[in-house]
Formats: structure tokens, C-alpha cells, sequence
């Protein structure tokens, strides 16, 4: 569960910022690459950034608990983050003077 907390907590950081107003998709197809996919795609999304091998190895230790997660749970984490960074980008889209609510 921690992990899970520690994912979203990672997703608004780099994508919630006001200077960012849309999230970045990469980062949400990384994430969800990494919850739902296999260890080789998460080897494969890391060869595109020339990670060293500790990155790609810590990578797959984070992986391997991942796995240990249900798949429907895993499903549910995914979701939760692709819906938590649209409401950050509707809340972008508004004048800083409104507050951003779920009910517009």
C-alpha cells in the first residue's frame, strides 16, 4: 500500500505543478508500463533512457512487488493516477482565482 501512496504522491509532484499545465502523458504510459506490464517492458522503457544498470535493477525490484499486487488492484492504482492527473489538468485550465472543484 505504501507503494501505491508513494506512485501517486510521484505523479502529482512532476506532473501537478501549475508551471506544467497538462500532465505529461509519457509519464502516465511509463506508469502504467510499469503496473500493468511485463519486467521486460519496464527493461525496455529504461533502454530509452540509457539508465545505468543499479536504475534498471532497482526498477525490477520495484517491479517484482509490484507483481506481487493483484491485478485488479493494479488496475485500480492505474486508473486512480490516469484520473487524478485529468483532474489536475482540468484544475490548470481555470483562472487561479477559482477554486477547482470536482462538481464543474
Amino acid at each position: 500500500m505504501r507503494l501505491t501512496v508513494f506512485l501517486l504522491v510521484v505523479t502529482l509532484a512532476l506532473c501537478g505543478h501549475r508551471a506544467t499545465a497538462i500532465v505529461c502523458p509519457s509519464l502516465l504510459i511509463e506508469n502504467t508500463n510499469i503496473l500493468m506490464g511485463t519486467p521486460q517492458t519496464a527493461k525496455f522503457q529504461l533502454s530509452f533512457y540509457g539508465a545505468p544498470q543499479e536504475a534498471v535493477d532497482a526498477l525490477l525490484k520495484v517491479k517484482e512487488c509490484l507483481d506481487n499486487i493483484s491485478y485488479l488492484s493494479r488496475l485500480s492504482i492505474d486508473v486512480a493516477l490516469v484520473n487524478s492527473s485529468f483532474f489536475i489538468f482540468l484544475c490548470n485550465l481555470k483562472p487561479i482565482t477559482q477554486k477547482c472543484t470536482t462538481s464543474s
